[in-house]
């Protein structure tokens, strides 16, 4: 089956070769995460967390795991390069873009959108406030995953009533980003990771092993 942004029980009995209503019971369960449509009541399981429950119960997802894409839209080279690089180290296959321009994001987005929008609140001139609303406006955008990056805590907390999926507040270090990227995307490849401190000069502090 062709890789999709969100399943349906139906298709999702087929993917996992199980009865439609066990499915079913495995998204009312909570085993399975799911979202039920407002009105119409079918359940809904988006592509990540049905990876992450394969992977869990260790089935081979096949020919649906593609590379997850990730964007990283921040004009700030020294913060796109620390997060690539973090990134990279917690799944080495992700496909990493770096933008610098809202205007850009958005319409790179529209035909293909990536699973992952790492977004810099403060961008000039379309500001990460404002390419968040059109990407949520969207119909082929609104179920990408939104990571806000910002200095301004009151700013961040905004990004949360939006409806972010999460925000990272500067400084953040490696391990906060790695936190998120388990939360959004299966399958580290290491448990081991450096654990690194960002200023807003991109400076590193101290390094730790876990």
């Amino acid at each position: 089956m062709k890789k999709k942004a969100e399943y349906t029980t139906g298709e999702v009995a087929k993917i996992l070769d199980l009865p439609l209503r066990t499915a079913q019971r495995y998204c009312v369960d909570g085993r399975i995460p799911a979202h039920q449509h407002p009105l119409t009541a079918t359940w809904k399981i988006r592509h990540e967390d049905l990876i992450a429950f394969m992977h869990s119960n260790r089935l081979d997802p096949g020919d649906l795991e593609t590379p997850t894409k990730v964007w990283i839209v921040d004009d700030d080279p020294s913060v796109s390069l620390f997060v690539k690089k973090a990134i990279g180290r917690f799944r080495a296959d992700l496909k990493v873009e770096l933008l610098e321009d809202g205007y850009e994001a958005l319409l790179k987005a529209g035909p293909n959108p990536p699973d992952l929008m790492i977004l810099d609140v403060g961008l000039p001139g379309m500001s990460g406030k404002e390419v968040f609303r059109s990407v949520k406006n969207n119909r082929s955008t609104r179920n990408m995953r939104i990571v806000a990056i910002s200095g301004d805590p009151d700013e961040a907390d905004q990004m949360l009533i939006m409806g972010a999926d999460a925000v990272l507040s500067k400084p953040f270090r490696i391990e906060d980003l790695m936190g998120i990227l388990e939360r959004f995307i299966a399958s580290p490849t290491s448990d081991e990771e450096e654990l690194e401190t960002y200023n807003n000069t991109g400076a590193s502090g101290e390094i730790r092993r876990i």
